[in-house]
């Protein structure tokens, strides 16, 4: 479900709770709207007003912050820039129940049921570009580990990830958000460089971060560009 808010769709994940009125919250991939259990329809309409109000308030507050909720309306002329390439979108709308994604060169085509639902297609969308993409990514990886700290890796997978650019495990595990691919080429490998240095310093402690310096000297310049623009980079 969604608002629209200065058309643009913001994503909600309404909750029913035994509690005496609505509440709205930040989740991390919906704003959370939890509401009596008694609501019906037409309660949750006049509460759309004051879930406006919220909602601009949020982003008056923290500029581009909403950003994270928007439901993007991909279509025929959609074109994403991905990893130093622009890659069209075609979208096929078909009698069917599932919706697929392939990669044909820099075309990137989606099968949908219709009517279609941006939501899948957003999903879809993602999917595709992992296809064509992973294996870049990874390489990245690991050229920039063996440049670097030469830690042990035993994973590495993207996900759908709004709250954070990566994260790595005391395992080796490293997660990278799926986010990455908008990035500049730059700023992908200081979030790259960044979870290497967890896989010696698993921590944010001054060692941890003069780790990083001494691999990216430039770390300082990367982060506030991340807090300045990072909002904006959203499937």
């Amino acid at each position: 479900m969604y608002i629209s808010l200065k058309d643009k769709k913001i994503r909600l994940k309404i909750e029913k709770q035994f509690r005496l009125t609505e509440r709205f919250s930040a989740g991390r991939k919906y704003v959370s709207v939890q509401i009596p259990s008694w609501y019906r329809k037409k309660d949750f309409l006049k509460i759309t007003k004051k879930l406006e109000g919220w909602l601009e308030k949020i982003e008056k507050q923290h500029p581009g912050f909403l950003n994270r909720y928007i439901i993007k309306d991909y279509d025929q002329d959609s074109i994403l820039n991905v990893m130093g390439d622009h890659i069209g979108l075609q979208l096929k709308e078909v009698n069917r129940k599932t919706i697929s994604s392939i990669v044909d060169g820099n075309t990137l085509i989606i099968t949908t049921p219709t009517p279609s639902d941006p939501e899948g297609i957003r999903k879809a969308v993602i999917e595709g570009l992992k296809k064509k993409y992973r294996r870049k990514i990874e390489t990245e990886v690991f050229t920039l580990n063996e440049q670097t700290v030469k830690g042990q890796i035993k994973s590495i997978k993207l996900k759908d990830n709004f709250s954070n650019w990566g994260s790595c495990s005391n395992t080796g595990n490293i997660n990278l958000s799926v986010r990455l691919m908008l990035l500049p080429a730059d700023v992908r490998e200081y979030v790259i460089i960044h979870e290497l240095c967890h896989l010696l310093e698993l921590n944010h402690s001054s060692k941890f971060w003069a780790l990083v310096q001494k691999h990216c000297p430039e770390y300082k310049v990367h982060e506030k560009w991340l807090d300045k623009n990072g909002n904006m980079y959203y499937f």
